[in-house]
């Protein structure tokens, strides 16, 4: 009785080169380059505006306000997220949050051409540190479902290699986003980059 041979475990970096051999993970990486440099952006512009925004010698209390309420949006809906990424067709997850991000990402921008909005007059603060806050349900609904898509695509074998490179190609965008969010914010305005 012959015994089958063990596919051979390459190295962290040939698990990644063989990784991107997969068409559908391919997709999925470009999928995390875009998000890399679209989310870094928001999340600066959102900044940008809670601290133009906030009331004199109050920015970092709202940052702060802002900061700790997309965290505790996260947290509270990962778990969930995670589940329901588990139950629900992937790509239907993933589709929905998309559409969901994309109206809600017009919808912001919308108000943040209204001038008593764009300045923050009035409850116009809180609710936008709410609104931007939803997007903690949308990351932590993306996330694992994007995540759980790339294991699926890849071999065993690739497995670790592909993900560590599937993750760090929405990280090493944040080398790019963050600039470029600087310059849009100065050049265009908060609305323009926004949108």
């Amino acid at each position: 009785m012959s015994a089958t041979p063990a596919t051979p475990v390459p190295s962290r970096w040939g698990a990644a080169g063989e990784a991107l051999r997969v068409p559908a993970f391919r997709v999925l990486v470009l999928t995390q380059i875009t998000m890399g440099l679209t989310q870094p952006l928001l999340f600066f512009t959102q900044g940008w505006y809670v601290n133009s925004a906030a009331p004199e010698g109050d920015e970092v209390v709202y940052l702060g306000l802002l900061g700790a309420s997309r965290g505790v949006i996260f947290l509270l809906y990962v778990t969930v997220g995670g589940a329901i990424a588990d139950r629900v067709p992937r790509l239907t997850v993933l589709r929905t949050s998309h559409l969901l991000s994309l109206a809600l990402i017009l919808g912001i921008d919308a108000l943040l051409w209204i001038p008593s909005i764009g300045g923050g007059a009035g409850f116009a603060l809180p609710m936008m540190i709410l609104l931007f806050a939803s997007f903690g349900l949308i990351t932590a609904q993306d996330l694992p479902t994007r995540t759980s898509m790339a294991r699926e695509t890849l071999p065993e074998h690739v497995a670790g290699g592909g993900i560590a490179l599937f993750q760090l190609a929405a990280a090493a965008m944040l080398i790019f986003s963050a600039p470029f969010a600087g310059w849009s914010i100065e050049r265009l305005g908060i609305p323009m980059t926004y949108l």
